[in-house]
């Protein structure tokens, strides 16, 4: 059983090698975006995040933060989310935590995040804080369907997939395996690419143990 339970953990661990390393997305775009204002610099950013240009995005973002007494608390909240995202995909989230921290009370996509970046530290603590920050959002109602305000890159399978992970590092078994359950209904939706061999593989170690 505890070797079996160790397979387990591995395989719910490597649907998230890239939350832990950083998303390794390619960069197309590196450098500064042109024409950015004070108004346009969240669309500037992003676009040139859905572009793949990683760099350029937080080149764009960090640039904003260091006038950032200019946006009002909202928009400086997105600044820092979206700060959050590049970071993640060109660093990883630990060091992409600062930012969703700033971020996490008025960005609720924030919080995906620094859920993300809690899982990462596998500290028994951060686990229970990255929980109570996805239960905010009601995720631990296996079918709801999460929307990010931006497109960071995350599904909706993969932010169900981080919510078992949470709950299988704090011992709690069963509401893992209801997460990754749904995951697996979940995965055969258009936009919601994940490895359906990673997947099978855990949902058949949980229904052949539990």
């Amino acid at each position: 059983m505890r070797k079996t339970m160790k397979l387990i953990l591995i395989l719910i661990m490597s649907l998230f090698i890239f939350l832990l390393t950083g998303c390794g997305g390619t960069t197309e775009k590196s450098g500064t975006i042109s024409n950015v204002t004070k108004s346009n610099v969240l669309n500037s950013a992003w676009e040139a995040y859905y572009a793949n240009g990683f760099d350029a995005a937080r080149v764009t973002f960090a640039n904003a933060l260091e006038d950032e007494e200019s946006y009002d608390s909202i928009t400086l909240a997105q600044i820092n989310n979206g700060m959050g995202w590049a970071m993640a995909k060109t660093d990883g989230f630990k060091y992409a935590k600062p930012y969703f921290e700033k971020a996490q009370k008025l960005v609720p996509d924030s919080k995906v995040g620094l859920a993300a970046a809690h899982l990462s530290s596998m500290d028994i603590e951060n686990i229970k804080a990255g929980i109570t920050l996805l239960e905010s959002l009601n995720i631990n109602n296996a079918h709801y369907e999460y929307m990010f305000k931006y497109n960071t890159g995350m599904t909706n399978a993969q932010v169900h997939s981080l919510m078992g992970c949470l709950y299988w590092c704090n011992g709690d078994v069963g509401k893992a395996a209801s997460q990754f359950n749904v995951v697996g209904d979940i995965i055969n939706k258009p936009g919601q690419e994940m490895s359906y061999q990673t997947v099978n593989a855990i949902l058949s170690s949980f229904s052949s143990n539990y």
